[in-house]
């Protein structure tokens, strides 16, 4: 499995579509892991989507997206896990326990949506409680 996150440092990106970094992690197994950073400095959300997918990532943990990103990521076959915050690290390892809806790892504000799998859903005041519309970034 090839995953990605966007990071700033040692900390996921707050906000995917300005990331300048990734980090891959290439896992064959739980004792087999492999870690590096690559540039990632693509300007338009093809551009990025395209390089994801290039790098052959199964799945994608960040921060704060937009909806046209998630979706060309989404269509290109690629798990997205959205509205997530923390060292990377530990999300990573959240992650491989289930434990990404935690709230130590979703961003403020933010809360997991029930009915669109397991990705994030930035749910923002009282607009997302009306007519069942759920509002993200």
């Amino acid at each position: 499995m090839r995953i990605a996150i966007p990071v700033w440092g040692d900390r996921v990106s707050t906000v995917f579509d300005a990331a300048e970094e990734l980090l891959i992690i290439d896992q064959a197994s739980k004792h087999s892991v492999r870690k590096s950073k690559i540039p990632f400095r693509e300007t338009s959300i093809i551009n990025k989507t395209a390089l994801i997918r290039e790098l052959g990532i199964d799945v994608l943990i960040c921060g704060a997206l937009t909806r046209p990103m998630e979706y060309m990521i989404e269509a290109a076959g690629i798990r997205v896990f959205s509205f997530v915050r923390g060292e990377a690290d530990e999300v990573l390892e959240a992650f491989h326990r289930g434990g990404l809806a935690n709230q130590t790892f979703i961003m403020p504000g933010c809360q997991r949506g029930m009915g669109r799998g397991q990705r994030g859903a930035c749910r923002r005041g009282r607009q997302a409680n009306r007519g069942g519309r759920r509002n993200r970034l």
